[in-house]
């Protein structure tokens, strides 16, 4: 007879724990699905202001000066983030110039200089192109 208490008593609590633990479970997954959700649209949001932004020219001045000159650059190329400008003379460049620009890493390979701009990297890379295809 104890036997059969005991286990029924187990079923209850199970029963009780699952009644109570599904929903708070149910409810922290929506969560996390929103707050994604939430994330996205931001940085989608964040993403369209920066492509909108006009192109400053005082800026693109900073920029180049940051690579040493107009003339320093051989080409531009972005990849993802990262805006990669491969120059003739490194020496030039102020890698700590762009870091106060907003590059988050700055890696230099071979004549190459690699910028992590993350969310900017579309906006710095149009503004080193279009200056650069101008001249």
């Amino acid at each position: 007879m104890d036997i059969l208490l005991e286990s029924s008593l187990s079923t209850e609590a199970l029963i009780i724990i699952l009644v109570c633990i599904i929903p708070v479970a149910f409810l922290i997954i929506m969560a996390i699905i929103n707050t994604i959700r939430l994330t996205k649209k931001r940085k989608a949001a964040r993403l369209e202001a920066l492509k909108d932004q006009p192109l400053d020219e005082e800026q693109q001045k900073i920029f180049y000066e940051a690579y040493g000159s107009i003339e320093n650059i051989k080409s531009v190329r972005k990849e993802a983030r990262r805006v990669i400008v491969k120059v003739s003379d490194l020496d030039k460049v102020n890698l700590e110039k762009l870091q106060e620009l907003g590059a988050t890493g700055v890696l230099v390979v071979a004549d190459e200089v690699r910028a992590s701009f993350s969310d900017r990297a579309d906006y710095v890379y149009n503004l080193i192109k279009l200056e650069k295809e101008e001249n």
